[in-house]
C-alpha cells in the first residue's frame, strides 16, 4: 500500500511538471508577462523598503550630528563665559530674561537654543531633561514618556552609545535621538551646593540626563517616495517595451508556424520545418526571457547592496552600485531596442521606391562618424551603379546601418590603416552590395553561427545584444536577396545579392 501511494505521488508530480512546462511553451508571451510583473513588484517593494531606511539612516545622523554640536556649543560656553564670570557682579541664573546683570545657566542655555531651532519652521526640536530636574523644570524636565524613560534606563548603562526610535510625535512620523548627557567637572560644585538641587552627591562623568533631538521625517519620506516613484514609471515603461517586442516577435514566429502547417499536407518537409520554428521560439523565448531577467535579477541585487552600504554609511560603494544599475538598464534598453527592430524586420514592408544610395551611405557615416573617429576607422564607398537602385529604402538602410557599424566597431585596434569600404554595383539583373573591413574577423569554428540569434564572438571588445546579424538577414530575406560572406584575422567582407528588378 505505501510503494503503491508513493508512486501515485510521484505520477502527479510529473504529470504537474509535465503541465506546467507544456503552458509555458505554449503561451511563452503570458510567462514573460508573468516575470515581469513579479519582478517590477519586487524591484517597487525593495525600493520603497530602502527609501524609508536611508531617510531613517539620513535622519539619524543628522540628529546625531546637531546633539553634538548642541554639547559642544554647552562646552564652550560653560568654559569660555560661565567660567569667566562666576567670580564678577553677574549672576549665572535660570531667571536671566528680566535681569541685565545675569546670564543664563549653560542647562538653561542649551534649552533656550532647542527652543529656537524648534521655532525655525522645520520640525525639529531639542529637549534636556533628567530624573532629576530643578524644581523650576519639573514640569517639561523629567521623563515623562516611555520613550524618556526606556532612554534613560539604557543610556544609563551604555553612556557612550545612543537611543532612538521612529514614532509619532504631535501627529508628525519622527526620528527621537537620544544621548546621555554628562556631568561636567566645572558644574559638579554648583550642582551639589544648590539649596534646591534635587541631588547633591553628583560626581564628575555621571550621567546628569538626556539630549534630545526630534527629528521629522515624514515629509522627506514622501518626498524621496516621489521621486522613486517617478523613475520607477520610466523602468517600468522600458520593462513593458521589451515586454511588447518579445510578444511582437514571438505573434510573428506563431504566424510564420501557422503557415507551415498550412502546407503540411502536401510538403513532406514541413513537419521539420515546422519542428525547426518551434525549436527556434522556445530558444528564443527562453533567451529573451533570460536575458531580460538577468538586469532585472541584478539591479534588485545591487538595489539591497546600496541598502547595505547607506546603513554601513559606506555611501561611495552606493554610488557605485548606483552606476551598476544603470549600465543593467543601458544593457536593458539595447535588447528593447533590437527585440523591436527584429520584429519590424517580419512584419513592416514597404513599397519599392527609388533609393539614392550616395546621400544613404552619406547619412550613415554622419551618424557613425564619432566612432570612426573614436577608432581611426576610413570609411570608404565605391558606387557604380547606372541607375538609382529600385528597393525598400528602410529595410536596405537597416542592412546597412547594421553592418556597417559592426565592421566600425569590431574594428582590430592593433592594425594600421583601419578601414571600412562599401561597394554598390550591378552584376547582371542584380545588385551586388559588399562591406569590406580589415577588422577582427569571425573565429573560423563559429562562422556557421553568425545568423543566429544572441550569438556575439568577440565580447570582450563591445557591448551588444547579439541580434544585430540575425535582423540583416530578416530584412534580406524579405527583399528577395542572398547573403554571405568571408572572414579571416584579416578582416570580413559580408555580400549582398538583390535581384535589380524586384528588391
Amino acid at each position: 500500500m505505501f510503494a503503491q501511494s508513493t508512486i501515485l505521488n510521484e505520477s502527479q508530480r510529473l504529470f504537474g511538471f509535465r503541465f506546467m512546462a507544456h503552458w509555458f511553451q505554449k503561451n511563452a508571451h503570458w510567462s514573460v508577462a508573468i516575470l515581469l510583473t513579479i519582478s517590477l513588484g519586487l524591484v517597487y517593494l525593495g525600493g520603497v523598503q530602502a527609501i524609508e531606511k536611508i531617510v531613517v539612516f539620513s535622519a539619524r545622523e543628522n540628529s546625531k550630528t546637531l546633539s553634538e554640536t548642541i554639547s559642544a556649543f554647552r562646552t564652550l560656553y560653560t568654559q569660555d563665559v560661565v567660567e569667566k564670570v562666576i567670580h564678577s557682579e553677574f549672576e549665572i541664573t535660570h531667571l536671566h530674561k528680566d535681569n541685565p546683570r545675569a546670564i543664563p545657566l549653560p542647562a538653561t542655555m542649551s534649552i533656550e537654543l532647542g527652543k529656537m531651532i524648534g521655532g525655525s519652521g522645520s520640525g525639529t526640536r531639542s529637549y534636556l531633561y533628567s530624573p532629576y530636574p530643578f524644581p523650576w523644570r519639573v514640569q517639561e524636565g523629567g521623563l515623562h514618556d516611555g520613550f524618556r524613560q526606556n532612554a534613560w534606563e539604557y543610556l544609563l548603562a551604555n553612556p557612550e552609545s545612543q537611543y532612538t526610535k521612529v514614532e509619532s510625535v504631535e501627529g508628525r512620523m519622527s526620528i527621537r535621538y537620544a544621548r546621555a548627557d554628562t556631568m561636567r567637572g566645572a558644574c559638579v560644585n554648583c550642582h551639589n551646593t544648590h539649596p534646591e538641587s534635587p541631588k547633591t552627591d553628583w560626581k564628575a562623568g555621571d550621567v546628569r540626563g538626556l539630549l534630545e533631538i526630534t527629528y521629522p521625517i515624514d515629509t522627506n519620506i514622501i518626498a524621496v517616495r516621489n521621486e522613486f516613484i517617478g523613475a520607477y514609471r520610466y523602468f517600468t515603461l522600458a520593462a513593458v517595451l521589451v515586454f511588447l517586442g518579445i510578444a511582437t516577435v514571438i505573434a510573428s514566429f506563431r504566424s510564420q508556424i501557422s503557415k507551415y502547417k498550412l502546407l503540411e499536407e502536401s510538403l513532406l518537409r514541413s513537419n521539420a520545418e515546422l519542428s525547426i520554428k518551434n525549436e527556434e521560439l522556445d530558444q528564443f523565448a527562453y533567451r529573451s526571457s533570460h536575458d531580460l531577467k538577468a538586469p532585472l535579477s541584478s539591479s534588485r541585487g545591487l538595489a539591497s547592496l546600496i541598502e547595505l552600504d547607506i546603513e554601513s554609511g559606506d555611501l561611495e560603494e552606493a554610488k557605485k552600485n548606483a552606476g551598476l544599475i544603470a549600465k543593467q538598464m543601458l544593457k536593458l534598453e539595447t535588447l528593447i531596442v533590437d527585440l523591436l527592430a527584429l520584429a519590424q524586420a517580419d512584419t513592416v514592408d514597404n513599397d519599392r521606391e527609388k533609393v539614392d544610395v550616395e546621400s544613404m551611405l552619406k547619412a550613415i557615416n554622419d551618424d557613425f562618424s564619432y566612432l570612426c573617429k573614436q577608432n581611426s576607422v576610413e570609411f570608404r564607398t565605391n558606387i557604380a551603379l547606372s541607375e538609382p537602385m529600385l528597393a525598400q529604402k528602410t529595410r536596405l538602410s537597416r542592412v546597412c546601418e547594421n553592418l556597417i557599424f559592426n565592421s566600425i566597431k569590431y574594428c582590430d585596434l592593433q592594425k594600421e590603416n583601419r578601414f571600412v569600404e562599401v561597394s554598390i554595383v550591378e552584376e547582371n539583373d542584380r545588385i551586388e552590395i559588399s562591406v569590406a573591413d580589415n577588422g577582427l574577423g569571425i573565429p573560423l569554428e563559429h562562422q556557421g553561427e553568425v545568423f543566429q540569434k544572441f550569438k556575439r564572438f568577440h565580447t570582450s571588445a563591445a557591448e551588444g545584444s547579439g541580434l544585430g546579424m540575425s535582423i540583416v538577414k530578416r530584412h534580406v530575406d524579405r527583399m528577395g536577396g542572398e547573403i554571405s560572406f568571408d572572414s579571416s584575422p584579416e578582416g570580413s567582407t559580408f555580400r549582398i545579392a538583390l535581384p535589380k528588378h524586384l528588391g
